[in-house]
C-alpha cells in the first residue's frame, strides 16, 4: 500500500499541475507541441522515457481496484502504450497530437485529467 500511495501522489500533483498549466497557457502549448513534432530526436528520447515510466508503473502498480488506485494503473499503461507508440510509429503520435491540439477534445480532456487528480488528492488526504 505505500507503493500505492506514493505512486498516487505523484500522478495526483502531477494531472493537477500539468493540467492547470495546459488550461492557463493553452497558446503555448498548442506551439510546442508543434515544434515537438519537429523534433525527431526530441519524440524518441520521450518515447524512451514514457516507455521506462509506463514499464515501471505497470510493473509495480497494476492494481484494477474501485478507488483513486486505479487512476495510477491507468496512467501507468497509458504511459506505457504512449511510449510505444512513439517508438514504433511516431507519426502516428504527431496525427494524434494534431487532431488533439487543435480541437475542443484538449480543453475537455485536460480538465478530466484535473478532475481526476482532485479525485486522488481527495482520496489520498481526506
Amino acid at each position: 500500500m505505500e507503493l500505492s500511495i506514493f505512486l498516487g501522489k505523484v500522478v495526483a500533483w502531477y494531472l493537477v499541475i500539468a493540467g492547470a498549466s495546459i488550461l492557463i497557457n493553452r497558446n503555448f502549448i498548442k506551439e510546442y507541441t508543434k515544434g515537438f513534432s519537429k523534433n525527431a530526436a526530441l519524440l524518441y528520447f520521450a518515447g524512451v522515457i514514457s516507455l521506462i515510466i509506463g514499464l515501471m508503473m505497470v510493473i509495480s502498480h497494476n492494481i484494477w481496484a474501485s478507488d483513486w488506485r486505479v487512476v495510477v494503473t491507468i496512467v501507468g499503461w497509458l504511459a506505457l502504450l504512449k511510449g510505444i507508440v512513439l517508438l514504433v510509429s511516431p507519426s502516428s503520435m504527431i496525427k494524434v497530437a494534431r487532431a488533439w491540439r487543435d480541437s475542443i477534445f484538449l480543453s475537455i480532456s485536460t480538465i478530466i485529467l484535473v478532475l481526476a487528480g482532485i479525485y486522488m488528492l481527495y482520496g489520498l488526504y481526506f
